[in-house]
């Protein structure tokens, strides 16, 4: 299937659905052994959004948060 029959195939899909591939497809990239070299400027911006992190972690959500948010916009 084509990048473009993908994408059609995509945009048939209801949003729900759609969520449940952005997952499974976000799933398949963080479970793969192939490490990705980041440019010195996503190495910088990495840094900087990890720094910020550490200091505002109160501000944050978990994943189970932020996919029960998603979903229940959708709904």
């Amino acid at each position: 299937m084509t990048a473009t029959e993908l994408a059609s195939a995509f945009a048939s899909l209801s949003a729900e659905d759609k969520l449940k591939l952005i997952e499974l497809l976000w799933d398949s990239l963080t479970d793969s052994e192939k490490q990705w070299d980041l440019t010195p400027a996503q190495e910088k911006l990495f840094a900087e959004r990890l720094a910020d992190y550490s200091a505002n972690r109160q501000a944050t959500s978990t994943w189970e948060e932020v996919k029960a948010a998603a979903r229940s916009r959708i709904r």
